[in-house]
């Protein structure tokens, strides 16, 4: 009777205790990240830092627990894909009065309207983003086609609808076992800069030293006239911008996620934004070889049918991202 009765105040004592540190957590209130101290609601993902605006992609990995700055997709018979590290951060999305009052006494430009307001945007999680614009090698391997009008396997792929594009991200998820798929708007100019609020990524101008355009139209600024190549080149033909990206500008248009219009920016969400919920045409970023410099600038915008005849997609080819685990 006396050792039934010990464990049965054992037990109420356990009771009591355990009962106390249920109420010693807010009703309702999901519990708090041991690293961080921030709510996360039951089975998500702990919130990744954001990038300082000066440190390294490896400073920024180590402090975010990132093993890998660069991750690289096998899509057989030994080609594959290479995407590297892009931080989470905040930055400037949008010309700024300067860049448009630029564009106003440049012939042939418009009021750039659809890039306007520039505004703060937040990129809460880092992805891997494709280090060049997919190649024909790369997109034949995946599509069992290439739709190219000028045929080099080293070059990006174009004349592409934005619904094929999508198929390869997701054929590429299948291979690879990991979450393949077209960037955001935000996310493709949030890396295209690469922690610049410049024009370009190459700074206040851009020269045909560091971008494939039309360098016979009317510079950009204070830049100066240069060749027009007339001709697509393979990818990584210039210097990379500071996160290692290549032909961010000009070359090849490239397809993002998003649908277009001209009056999104005034309604946008401060973080994340993955465009309007609908729309008759997609937005492709980065211009192109026969673009104006002023059409490859950072901010630029531009759009098109995805499902257009090819002739009309002669230009437009696209890059990846792939989720970071």
């Amino acid at each position: 009777m006396k050792r039934s009765l010990t464990i049965a105040t054992l037990i109420s004592f356990l009771w009591l205790v355990f009962g106390s540190i249920l109420a010693a957590q807010p009703a309702g209130e999901p519990p708090k990240s041991p690293a961080t101290g921030a709510t996360s609601p039951a089975g998500a993902q702990a919130a990744y830092p954001l990038w300082d605006g000066k440190e390294t992609i490896a400073q920024y990995a180590r402090r975010a627990g990132i093993k890998q700055t660069e991750v690289s997709l096998d899509l057989g018979n030994g080609i594959a894909l290479k995407a590297t590290l892009i931080p989470a951060g905040k930055f400037l999305m949008g010309s700024s009065k300067e860049e448009l009052a630029i564009l106003k006494t440049t012939p042939k430009e418009g009021q750039h309207a659809e890039e306007q307001p520039r505004h703060e945007v937040t990129i809460t999680r880092p992805f891997y983003m494709g280090i060049y614009a997919v190649t024909q090698e790369q997109y034949s391997q995946i599509m069992g086609k290439n739709p190219s009008t000028a045929k080099n396997p080293k070059n990006p792929v174009e004349t592409v609808p934005w619904d094929d594009a999508v198929g390869f991200a997701k054929k590429s998820s299948e291979k690879a076992g990991k979450t393949v798929r077209l960037p955001t708007e935000a996310e493709w100019e949030f890396a295209c800069r690469a922690g610049a609020a410049t024009p370009f990524y190459t700074g206040e101008t851009i020269s045909v030293d560091q971008a494939n355009y039309d360098g016979s139209a009317t510079p950009f600024g204070k830049g100066a006239k240069g060749v027009y190549r007339a001709r697509v080149l393979p990818v990584g033909s210039f210097k990379p911008n500071a996160w290692g990206l290549y032909d961010m500008a000009g070359n090849v248009g490239q397809w993002v996620a998003d649908w277009f219009d001209q009056g999104y920016y005034a309604a946008s969400p401060p973080a994340d934004p993955k465009g309007p919920q609908s729309g008759a045409k997609r937005v492709y970023r980065g211009g192109a070889s026969g673009f104006a410099p002023g059409m490859c600038r950072s901010a630029s915008r531009d759009s098109e049918q995805p499902t257009r005849p090819p002739a009309w997609l002669a230009w437009i080819g696209f890059r990846v991202v792939v989720e970071v685990p």
